[in-house]
């Protein structure tokens, strides 16, 4: 590595996911980047389980390498990433979220791309893969249609925070996450930054590891989440983070089926699954319950507003 390699922090939030942190710490502690130009900041969010005993294990073990901040006054990853940010000493940040996992060049790779091409802002491509023993038509579907990093950013100009690398100085100017949000802060940063002038590139060649979720409730609890995230957005940001009034029609009528194929399609080919009739109509029929799971979020949201003001 070359001796101006600039120095790199890793954030990385976790919440009550033992297994998940250990996966990860597995992982960015194990970087061809030179030691002494990385550190990696967890940023507990008031974990309650053996999670912080995991943390403190890797921070015993890898004391000049692994810090821990916490953050238990607001349950919030957003606020638990402004911690690790406030923490953190590096030129360049790279998130990445407790229970995904990386190639061993991850940071030398991105480091070397942001040097090549004097980029600021930008996201790792993420693969989600199924869990050994988990194949479930719920995994299937999470796999082919979650994270579609390429699109958000390219359509959207919008980077996930599970493989967003932005340098410091940007964050210092133009302000962290919204802490008020429980989903959609990744949105709302992006476009704060790209109308500073920023825009967001793709980094196809370094891929991100993220496990599926399996079952039925996990998709139901982020679908919902995401639907309370879209609200909060439209209310705090109704300029910057226009949403469909909950009159729409949209909200609650299904995506155009030839449209949803061709997305299967798509990421059929790119995950090397078999296209089949059978398959596509439960995956339809799966997306436009997450459609109706968001909406729900959305008025539950927006009652629960009302109710309290």
């Amino acid at each position: 590595m070359a001796e101006s390699a600039p120095l790199v922090s890793v954030v990385i939030p976790v919440y009550n996911d033992p297994e998940g942190i250990r996966t990860t710490l597995e992982s960015v502690t194990n970087q061809t980047y030179p030691d002494d130009e990385f550190e990696i900041v967890v940023a507990d969010n008031g974990s309650a389980d053996e999670t912080l005993d995991i943390i403190y294990k890797f921070y015993n073990e890898y004391h000049d390498l692994v810090s821990v901040v916490q953050e238990n006054e607001i349950q919030s990853s957003y606020a638990a990433r402004n911690k690790g940010i406030e923490k953190a000493r590096g030129e360049i940040i790279l998130f990445i979220d407790a229970d995904m996992c990386v190639e061993d060049t991850w940071i030398e790779s991105v480091t070397q791309q942001m040097q090549k091409n004097k980029w600021d802002f930008l996201g790792c491509d993420v693969r989600l893969f199924i869990p050994e023993g988990e194949t479930t038509i719920f995994a299937r579907y999470n796999r082919l249609f979650d994270l579609r990093v390429r699109d958000h950013i390219e359509n959207h100009n919008v980077v996930p925070t599970c493989s967003l690398v932005v340098k410091k100085r940007i964050i210092t100017e133009h302000g962290d996450f919204d802490e008020r949000l429980v989903s959609g802060g990744d949105g709302e940063f992006s476009r704060r930054i790209f109308e500073a002038g920023y825009e967001p590139k793709f980094l196809a060649d370094v891929i991100m590891y993220h496990p599926a979720r399996t079952t039925f409730k996990a998709l139901i609890i982020k679908q919902f989440r995401l639907g309370r995230g879209f609200e909060q957005c439209r209310r705090h940001h109704p300029d910057r983070m226009a949403r469909p009034k909950l009159v729409n029609p949209r909200l609650y009528l299904p995506s155009l089926p030839w449209k949803f194929y061709s997305r299967y399609r798509q990421r059929a080919h790119l995950y090397k699954e078999e296209i089949s009739l059978t398959i596509f109509v439960v995956f339809y029929l799966i997306g436009y319950m997450h459609k109706l799971i968001r909406t729900s979020g959305r008025i539950y949201e927006r009652a629960t507003y009302l109710i309290k003001y």
